[in-house]
């Protein structure tokens, strides 16, 4: 974002807004589980009562699921965890572009 110069109009928010702890302790991570993906929908419905018709993006698969319960129009790019990271950084540009011209 701050290579784009966006970082200061950025808004960053979790599907599921807490860490769910792997079995390895509170360094390790899992998914969550359906009754966490519950919970965190109702944190993303009252997200998106107070930012309404902002350009959103779902970084994988779990925010694209939860947006798309919502009904919230989104463009999903890849999660940059598991060696992600080129194909994020690559979605995150063509998302910026495409947020620029319609300004």
């Amino acid at each position: 974002m701050h290579k784009h110069q966006v970082a200061d109009r950025t808004i960053l928010f979790n599907a599921v807004p807490w860490h769910p702890e792997g079995k390895d302790g509170p360094l390790s991570n899992r998914a969550p589980n359906a009754d966490e993906k519950k919970a965190g929908q109702k944190c993303l419905s009252l997200f998106f009562e107070l930012f309404q018709d902002i350009p959103v993006m779902a970084l994988g698969n779990i925010a694209d699921e939860s947006l798309n319960r919502l009904s919230i129009k989104h463009t999903k790019i890849r999660h940059p965890a598991n060696g992600g990271a080129p194909l994020f950084r690559a979605g995150a540009e063509i998302f910026i572009q495409k947020c620029r011209r319609q300004q």
